[in-house]
């Protein structure tokens, strides 16, 4: 199948998340040992709490997942193997949500939460790149997670405007492109309220014609890095993105993974592709699918003004 296909009008969202699902729960028999191991069944969990949220009926699945997580994450603290400082904070406070909100219990990334929230209210003002972190371990702390996260003290308290970005953005690496969707996760809190600095416009434009060219590229996962922060910046619904999703609709298999990397994987075979290209992938483009096409949808939840 060839990797580009005519580009067609977007499938009903639903279905697309369905198939998606369905690929993560065939490789949920990943390894649950080592930090590789956690770090995939971490990236399942956060996807499959995707879903749920975006509304398939898998209840039991994420639940499942979750007492896995768990399971997994209680057994490498008993051994003193799992430092929590290893992987991406936001990750992991979100596998906690996700636990949280379907009842499962997880003392070490309680203990993770509580830890970081008091930190941040140690702190005199918190650093900027830390916002989301606070904004997380805070809520999560303060079991103010029901219904969406609420504005944190620490977070009221961090300076968390966009940097200035210009057109030189344009002829930027892989890292700054990275970096700069970062920065606006940051500055939006994922979705939560509408990023703000004095440059948004021009970014935002920036990132469109950027978007396009990492489409073009097939660096999926970059693509819809950028698609969501196009989205944060309030832009979803501009002809570029509308492309960039439809696009990314299209690079769906039938079995629910993203992305026709068959020359790739000749060229560097891996020894397993489910866990160490398509899982990471799909993930990010289920991630941006449901920000863009599920109506209202926030990760966090809309904060109270």
């Amino acid at each position: 199948m060839q990797r580009v296909r005519e580009i067609a009008a977007a499938p009903g969202y639903l279905a697309t998340v369905e198939r998606a699902s369905s690929f993560l729960l065939s490789v949920r028999s990943a390894p649950d040992t080592g930090q590789s191991g956690l770090r995939c069944q971490f990236q399942l969990l956060f996807a499959l709490w995707l879903s749920g949220r975006a509304g398939v009926r898998c209840h039991k699945q994420v639940q499942s997942a979750a007492a896995a997580v768990s399971a997994s994450v209680t057994r490498a603290s008993k051994e003193a193997t799992f430092d929590p400082y290893k992987y991406d904070p936001k990750l992991l406070l979100l596998c906690y949500r996700a636990m949280r909100d379907y009842g499962v219990e997880c003392a070490p990334l309680k203990d993770f939460a509580r830890e970081l929230a008091a930190a941040f209210l140690r702190m005199p003002a918190v650093p900027r790149q830390l916002a989301v972190e606070a904004y997380l371990s805070e809520a999560l702390a303060n079991c103010e997670n029901q219904g969406g996260c609420k504005e944190s003290e620490s977070v009221s308290r961090a300076a968390i405007e966009l940097p200035c970005f210009d057109e030189r953005l344009l002829l930027a690496d892989r890292t700054t492109i990275e970096s700069v969707t970062r920065e606006v996760s940051i500055a939006s809190l994922f979705g939560s309220r509408v990023a703000s600095g004095e440059l948004t416009t021009q970014l935002s434009a920036v990132l469109q014609v950027i978007l396009l060219q990492k489409l073009q590229d097939y660096d999926l996962m970059l693509g819809a890095a950028l698609l969501r922060a196009i989205k944060c910046l309030g832009l979803g619904g501009c002809e570029e993105a509308r492309y960039a999703i439809a696009f990314l609709l299209s690079q769906q298999h039938m079995d629910g993974r993203f992305g026709y990397y068959a020359r790739e994987l000749r060229e560097v075979p891996l020894e397993n592709p489910d866990l160490d290209l398509y899982l990471p992938v799909t993930v990010s483009v289920l991630w941006a699918v449901v920000e863009m096409t599920v109506p209202g949808f926030c990760l966090l939840g809309r904060r109270s003004e």
